[in-house]
C-alpha cells in the first residue's frame, strides 16, 4: 500500500473510499498518485470501443446502465456534451457515482438502483470512466475529472482481476488521466 496515496488499494467495491477530509499532500501526494498508476506505462493502452447505442433514455424512466453509458459516450464523442439530455444524464451519473462509488447494472426512474447486488461489472466501470474522461476533455468541468480519478482508483484496486482487453482500456484511461492532471497542474505552476 502506498501510504501517501492509499486510495487505489483494497476491496473498494465493498469498502468504498470516502475521500472526506483527505489531507493536502502537495507535490508529494501527486508523485505518489503517479507512482500508484505507474504500472500503466508498461501495459499496452487500448482506446475505448465505439458506442453500440446512440440513444439516451428519457428522464424519469428505468435505465439499463450499459445502454446509458454507450449513449452518453456516443453523445459526448459527437460534441453533444452540453446538449440538455446529455448534460442531464452526465450530471446524474457523476452525482450517483460520487455518492455510492458504485456503478449498478440497472436503475429505476428516480435513478435508484434496482440491482443492489449487481455492482461488480468492471466493463460498466470502464465505460463510465471513459464517459467521465470524454466529458472532461469536452467541457473542462472538474466534477468529471474528479469522478474519473475516483473510478480509476477503484479499477486500479482490481486490475489483477481484469482480462487483457479490460487492462488495456484501463491503461489507456490512466494515460489520459495523467495527461489531464499534468495539464491542470502546469496551469497551477506545479510540474509533474
Amino acid at each position: 500500500m502506498n501510504h501517501l496515496y492509499p486510495y487505489a488499494d483494497g476491496p473498494l467495491l465493498e469498502e468504498r473510499n470516502t475521500y472526506f477530509y483527505s489531507e493536502f499532500g502537495g507535490e508529494a501526494f501527486l508523485r505518489a498518485w503517479a507512482e500508484a498508476r505507474s504500472w500503466s506505462t508498461a501495459a499496452t493502452p487500448v482506446p475505448p470501443p465505439a458506442a453500440l447505442s446512440r440513444k439516451l433514455p428519457e428522464p424519469d424512466t428505468p435505465v439499463d446502465t450499459a445502454a446509458l453509458l454507450d449513449g452518453l459516450y456516443a453523445a459526448v464523442a459527437n460534441s453533444q456534451a452540453t446538449a440538455p439530455a446529455c448534460r442531464h444524464w452526465l450530471d446524474l451519473l457523476v452525482k450517483k457515482f460520487e455518492v455510492t462509488k458504485r456503478v449498478h447494472a440497472r436503475y429505476d426512474g428516480q435513478f435508484r438502483t434496482t440491482s443492489p447486488g449487481q455492482h461488480s461489472d468492471f466493463g460498466l466501470y470502464l465505460r463510465a470512466a471513459e464517459v467521465f474522461d470524454a466529458a472532461y476533455a469536452a467541457t473542462g468541468r472538474l466534477p468529471f475529472l474528479n469522478a474519473l480519478l475516483k473510478i480509476l482508483d477503484t479499477l486500479n484496486a482490481y486490475r489483477a482481476e481484469l482480462d487483457d482487453a479490460l487492462t488495456g482500456r484501463l491503461a489507456w484511461l490512466c494515460v489520459r488521466e495523467r495527461e489531464h492532471v499534468r495539464t491542470l497542474a502546469a496551469r497551477n505552476g506545479v510540474a509533474l
